[in-house]
Formats: structure tokens, C-alpha cells, sequence
């Protein structure tokens, strides 16, 4: 692959982490819209959902750093938040 086509998988990675970020950030907020127009048991659950679910995404982020994307193509699958970012086969885990 040339340099341009390296820094374009780059481009798309960074992009694909920042919708999911937003799309997180807008479940969030829309969560707390809900309860602070309507304060019952199933708003609230809902918001602390949302909130876990930001809190668990931020922690992904800070522990893995940016993603290696499974089969390294450019796509990254949505709400897969595991813990354990995939890897392409014989990729060995960054240290540090």
C-alpha cells in the first residue's frame, strides 16, 4: 500500500471513532432531555444506561487508543465495545 493509502485508512478510522462518539454523546443527551422532562423509574434507568454505556466507550478509548480494525479495512463495527479491541491475525498487543 502507498503512504496516501495508509494516511487514507487513518482518515477513515479517525472518522468512523468520531461518529461513534457522537452518536454515544446524542443517546446521552437525548436520556437526560427524557428524564428531566419526564422524572420517572424508566427515564432514569434509561439516563444511568446512557451514562454507563458513555463511561464504558471513554474507558475503550483511553485503554486501547485508537482501534485496529478487524481484517484492517477501514470498517468498524458499531457498539462493539468488549474490552478487547480485534486484531488482524498475528497482531501482538501494544505495551505502554
Amino acid at each position: 500500500m502507498s503512504t496516501a493509502r495508509f494516511e487514507a485508512l487513518r482518515q477513515r478510522q479517525v472518522v468512523a471513532v468520531l461518529e461513534l462518539c457522537a452518536e454515544q454523546q446524542e443517546r446521552l443527551v437525548a436520556a437526560k432531555e427524557a428524564y428531566a422532562a419526564n422524572p420517572t423509574a424508566e427515564t432514569l434507568a434509561a439516563k444511568r444506561a446512557a451514562m454507563a454505556e458513555m463511561h464504558r466507550l471513554r474507558r475503550w478509548l483511553r485503554e486501547n487508543g485508537r482501534p485496529v480494525l478487524p481484517g484492517g479495512d477501514g470498517v468498524m463495527v458499531a457498539g462493539d465495545l468488549s474490552g478487547e479491541p480485534a486484531r488482524p491475525a498475528g497482531r501482538v498487543r501494544r505495551l505502554g
